[in-house]
This record gives structure tokens, sequence and C-alpha cells, in this order.
């Protein structure tokens, strides 16, 4: 619900409310003229508080189709141009859209409002719009606004203007090629913007890497900056209507939001740091359990730097930190996800993946079993957390040479032998695990 008096802006900006039929043609030809700031469609004028689009059109409500307007053009002006793009001889009936729910009506706020109103039409005949005084403006669902165009772009800030008007404009379905965006493996702290328009959208601490080839976020800015389409599940700007991509809901967090956005459609604003300083690089040569990190894998060569450790820095943008051991279950999920690994890599070899790409996994039941000793100490903490949580699917370090055998002891229970299991002892309780015995 919007509340009229709180639109009424400083700066000779006023807030007007019209009806004419369909308010996707009205509100775009009210966008169109300048001076005017900001257009919304919604429902006024019924008693049923909230109403939503399929009750409104039954034409039942009382409700009519209305555009809120914010402008500093004069009344007079508006009025003008109100009249000019709908049929003000016809009350229920505008064009092809018939009923009570697209009745022609200006919305009054105030005695003022409503003379200027009465001397306007003086000059008109058959006018067949009427005034009502305003009621509570409930603001339609978001596939609703800007249903019908884009606004122009005040500054375009984007990495290819090309692919911009092809993927950015006028369009609700294609995306950039995958893996191509600027900004799929941005790891600076930030915020991002429209391109268009430069309204905020994202922040950085809620992108991660979704495997999916293009930026992904599970939290938006705020929510009011963003239309969201249910039926076909587009994001787009809510300034400038920008089409920027599509909503799931797979995501990592509880709300499972996951906003799989075009690079192209964003713009990146670094965030400053405190004193001017570069950033810092960061350890990569100690595993989990702080030790010297040990060899992922060789043959198949594995890690970032193609050297067998899982190691990390400024360069890696995906955080190659986690040295997992391969499975059958693991590899298919890849492929099912858009980045399959079996062509590189086979079931029980070992490869360094990136922590995201292994935390997305074990949140869906997939993840492969983790090499501690090989896993790097720069893998985020939420995400150690989860490997501690599946530690029935960790495997441990191998012994050192020369650092003498580990000691096993087998526990037999004759009441059921299925409890049975052996207890391996050594000096990091941590590393133990239980074997089940099933006969």
């Amino acid at each position: 619900m919007e509340d009229y008096l709180s639109q009424q802006n400083g700066g000779g900006t006023k807030t007007y409310y019209f009806a004419g039929g369909c308010f996707w043609g009205t509100e775009k030809k009210f966008s169109e003229l300048k001076g005017v700031f900001e257009t919304k469609v919604g429902y006024m004028g019924g008693s049923l508080k909230n109403p939503t689009y399929e009750q409104v059109s039954k034409g039942n409500t009382g409700h009519v189709e209305t555009v809120l307007v914010k402008s500093n053009l004069s009344l007079k002006k508006l009025l003008q141009s109100f009249f000019s793009f709908h049929d003000y001889t016809s009350l229920d009936h505008q064009g092809p859209d018939i009923g009570p729910q697209y009745r022609a009506v200006f919305f009054y706020q105030g005695k003022n409002q409503l003379k200027i109103f009465q001397n306007f039409v003086k000059k008109y005949k058959n006018v067949k719009t009427k005034a009502y005084p305003v009621k509570e403006f409930y603001v339609a669902e978001d596939y609703h606004q800007m249903y019908s165009f884009q606004k122009p772009c005040k500054s375009l800030k984007t990495e290819d203007k090309q692919v911009f008007q092809k993927i950015c404009k006028n369009n609700t379905k294609k995306a950039e090629l995958k893996n191509y965006g600027k900004y799929l493996h941005n790891k600076d702290k930030g915020i991002y913007y429209c391109s268009c328009c430069g309204n905020e959208l994202y922040h950085s601490k809620n992108q991660y890497d979704s495997g999916s080839g293009w930026p992904a976020f599970s939290k938006s800015f705020d929510e009011s900056h963003l239309l969201y389409n249910p039926n076909n599940d587009e994001l787009r700007c809510s300034s400038c209507g920008l089409h920027l991509g599509h909503r799931t809901f797979d995501g990592p967090t509880s709300t499972k939001i996951h906003d799989c956005i075009n690079s192209v459609c964003l713009y990146f604003k670094k965030k400053k740091q405190k004193g001017g300083g570069s950033t810092k690089k960061l350890p990569h040569r100690k595993n989990i359990r702080n030790e010297k990190l040990e060899v992922c894998s060789k043959k198949p060569m594995t890690g970032y730097y193609r050297d067998g450790y899982c190691m990390t820095g400024p360069d890696d943008l995906g955080t190659h930190t986690v040295c997992a051991k391969m499975d059958k279950k693991f590899l298919q999920y890849t492929k099912k996800k858009g980045n399959d690994l079996s062509s590189v890599v086979k079931p029980g070899q070992k490869w360094c993946l990136c922590e995201n790409r292994w935390n997305q996994a074990f949140l869906d039941g997939k993840s492969p079993k983790v090499v501690r000793g090989a896993t790097n100490m720069r893998t985020k903490k939420s995400i150690q957390k989860n490997m501690r949580k599946s530690r029935v699917n960790v495997v441990t370090r191998k012994k050192k040479k020369g650092g003498g055998k580990t000691k096993k002891q087998f526990l037999y229970n004759p009441d059921d032998p299925k409890k049975s299991f052996d207890v391996y002892i050594d000096k990091n309780p941590k590393d133990t695990i239980p074997r089940f015995y099933e006969n």
C-alpha cells in the first residue's frame, strides 16, 4: 500500500494518480514525458485490501487499474497529456479493454486539484472521465511494472555494449555466453549496480559460485530494487525495467534464492580500502590442520597453478582450496550442474575443487570425500564446519614414512556382531574413524 501523503516530495515533485484503461499502456505514456521521474502501476478505488490482479480483473472489487505518477510538471500539463492518449468520451471502455476495472478516472487529492480538473474539462465535450477522491493505492505485482517498456539508460556502464543490447534490452529469455562475464569470478568487495540506471542491486558479500557459469547471488541489496516475475522467473531492475537475469530456488542459504545474473547487465564499484593499501597475499602452504600442505594429485595434474597442490592466492578467483576424492555420484552431479568434470578426472582420483562448488554439493547431499591433509587452510570457516559435519566423508592423511605403525584394536560384540568395529588409535583423536562391519 502507498500512502499518498508520504509521496509528496520536496523540490516541486508531487505524486498523482490516473486511470485510463489497461495500466500497461498508461504507464508507458506517462513515463515518456519529460518531467516525470517515476511511475508505478497498481489498484485504487475499491474496499478490498491488498487485491491481486486476478481479483481486480473480475471487475467486482471496485478497484481501477491505476498509475502513480511522480512529476514536477503542473497538474494541468499532466491532464493535457492524459486526455491526449485515453478516450475521455468512454467510461468503462478503453480500446479492447472493457469493464469497470478499466474506468477512466483522475484521483484528486484535495479541493484544489478537483477544481483544476473541473475547469480543465470544460473545454472538452461529452467527457466521461471521472474525478474521484484518492484512496489507498495498492502496488500491483512486479511483473506488471514497466510491462511493455524499458526506460532509456542515463549513463550506460557495461563491459560490452553490443552484448548489452542483445541481452539486457528488450529480452526476457536470452543469456550471455556461459563463463563469459567479467564478474563471474569477481572477488573484490563492493556493490553491483544496474548498468543502465545505477540502481543498487547486489552486495559482493552475497555473491557465490553456483557452478552455472553466470554470476550468482543469494540475496539482493533490497528486494524493492528488483522486479520478479514468478511466471517466467525473470528479474528486472525496478528503476528502469532492465532485464537482469532469472531467479531460481536452489541457492546455498535458507531462502534458497539463486539470482543468476548476466554480467553485462551489471556495473561493479569496488569498495575503497582503508588507508589505500593493496590486497594482502593469501597464505597457501598450510592445510586445514594448520600443517604443511600435502600434494593433492599430480596424476592427473590438478590445482589452480597446475602443480598438484590446492593452493590459492589473489589471482585464484575460484579459490580452488578443497582436495577431494572423486566418485561417480559427484561426477554425475557436476554434469547435471553444467560443469562436467568427468572429462578430466575419474572416480577414485583426487582433484582440487572450488570451495563453493564442494559446499554446494554438500548442501545437495552430493559432496565427495575431502582429503584434509591436502585441503588448503584458506577454505572458508563455514565450509570447514560443513566438512566436520560430513566427517564420515573425510579421508584422513597417510602416515609419514618412519612415523611408526598405527595401532589398531578390534572390538567384537558377540550379542550384535554388526556393532563390532575397529578402533584406530594415534596421536590425533580427530583422525579416528569407526569402521562398521555387516557380519
